[in-house]
């Protein structure tokens, strides 16, 4: 900044000696050094004035540059600490499992000590049965008596078979009165319309016997809808043996809390005898996610009662229903995931896959409705 001051005070003073003649002093008057700063300020004013203004944004660029590496440096610690936040996280987690693990394998060991015991009561209660039994024999006069009631067993099995034969006879010779006297026949599925949410009805499909569902309605789902699975969050009662799930379980009621599974076997039977969709509900929620499938289909028991067909879906992705996979429970392990069975350490029955291990939503309604 200084060499432009010096070279332009220089430059005015050679032109000033110029006009002064060769011959004259080289020296200035103090007249002469005034007028030449009369002259000269004016013009290196605004120059002064401009590199004093460069100084003071190079000091702004270099307190910029010195903010931008301290903020850069709490960006790095603060994902590095993220990074740590993470990894103890995954740690939690796969601890958490393993005592999962460990909590299904002494529940396991428990319900064998239990069947155990049951076994060994059974065999106590067989024990007495054969010690009253051995005391009765030994008495005559009951042993008559015995015999006299067997006569008498044999005499009302007789007269009962022919009230039989009597009764099918008249039920061909007037086949209405017979069928009134059965009285109506059950629906096969829920009514298309309904006042209440929820009610009880009774219905009855080809290959089973009458039995009790729970009709739902609402105005965004519409009619028709049978709940045929219903499970409260943090339940165990889901946790059952695969027969108790082909043949149903739990109390078929209209509050949240009842609950219960209608079974794999009528499940079939109903989705296969007419086209069906099924909607999902989940636990733990918080924005009452669901998922739709439009062609719902599941397989007979020869068949591990597999997701035969879902159609097209829409909705939630957790615990979704994939065609191909059967059902699983802690006796029968189905999931194809060979470290782990799945239903043991979730502690339900459902058609489990590799997906439903590390997360997910479990299901806590299921319901199906038959298309038009």
């Amino acid at each position: 900044m200084i060499f432009p001051v010096v070279l332009l005070s220089v430059t005015f003073l050679g032109l000033f000696s110029a006009s002064q003649g060769s011959d004259e002093s080289c020296y200035l008057s103090e007249e002469q050094e005034d007028d030449c700063a009369a002259v000269c300020y004016p013009i290196v004013k605004p120059l002064l004035r401009y590199f004093e203004k460069i100084n003071e944004k190079d000091s702004q660029i270099l307190q910029l540059q010195k903010d931008n590496s301290e903020l850069h440096k709490k960006f790095a610690d603060s994902q590095q600490k993220d990074l740590e936040k993470y990894a103890h996280i995954s740690k939690l987690e796969t601890a958490y499992l393993e005592l999962q693990k460990r909590h299904w394998d002494v529940q396991d060991k428990f319900q064998q000590l239990q069947s155990r015991i049951q076994d060994v009561e059974s065999l106590k209660a067989q024990i007495k049965l054969l010690e009253e039994q051995i005391r009765a024999l030994n008495k005559t006069s009951e042993l008559a008596v015995v015999k006299n009631g067997e006569m008498l067993a044999n005499q009302l099995r007789e007269e009962i078979e022919k009230l039989r034969s009597l009764g099918r006879s008249g039920e061909r010779s007037n086949p209405e009165a017979t069928a009134q006297a059965k009285g109506p026949s059950l629906p096969d599925h829920c009514p298309g319309s309904q006042e209440e949410e929820k009610v009880i009805q009774k219905i009855q499909i080809g290959g089973a016997d009458p039995f009790k569902v729970v009709c739902y309605s609402d105005k965004k789902r519409g009619s028709g809808w049978i709940i045929v699975y219903n499970k409260v969050p943090g339940s165990n009662k889901f946790n059952r043996p695969f027969e108790e799930y082909v043949s149903g379980f739990g109390d078929v009621g209209t509050a949240d809390e009842d609950e219960f599974f209608i079974g794999l076997q009528r499940l079939h039977l109903l989705t296969n005898g007419e086209p069906y969709e099924v909607h999902l509900e989940y636990i733990y929620s918080t924005s009452r996610d669901t998922r739709r499938c439009d062609n719902f289909v599941i397989g007979n028991r020869r068949k591990g009662f597999m997701v035969e067909s879902i159609g097209k879906c829409t909705g939630f992705q957790s615990y979704a229903l994939k065609p191909g996979i059967k059902f699983s429970t802690f006796d029968r392990d189905e999931d194809g995931f060979s470290p782990v069975n799945i239903a043991k350490l979730r502690g339900f029955g459902w058609w489990h896959t590799r997906d439903n291990y590390a997360f997910g939503f479990p299901v806590k309604k299921m319901m199906i409705r038959r298309k038009a």
